[in-house]
């Protein structure tokens, strides 16, 4: 069996976008893909309303490791809400 990873939140909102939604949350983040000649690189920032209000959550070129840093700060910043799974990091 597969360990759980927070990639399986993701849907595709866009050509270039993923929305992230913890069933017992509701959004808590968004992927970007970023092209740059032949690089491609991921920008993960928290969910809200206004994009104006998203924090940056930072940027890598593994689409794994961006969507793991923007869940487990979801997990900090929303330490009391409930959550499916909880991340464990190896």
């Amino acid at each position: 069996m597969a360990d759980w990873h927070p990639i399986e939140y993701a849907f595709r909102t866009g050509p270039d976008e993923l929305t992230l939604v913890d069933p017992n949350y509701g959004y808590f983040g968004l992927i970007r893909r970023l092209r740059f000649g032949d690089e491609t690189w991921y920008r993960g920032v928290l969910w809200a309303d206004l994009p104006s209000a998203r924090a940056l959550v930072g940027y890598s070129q593994d689409l794994r490791a961006i969507v793991k840093a923007v869940y487990k700060r979801h997990l900090y910043e929303h330490p009391g809400k409930p959550k499916a799974f909880t991340y464990k990091a190896h």
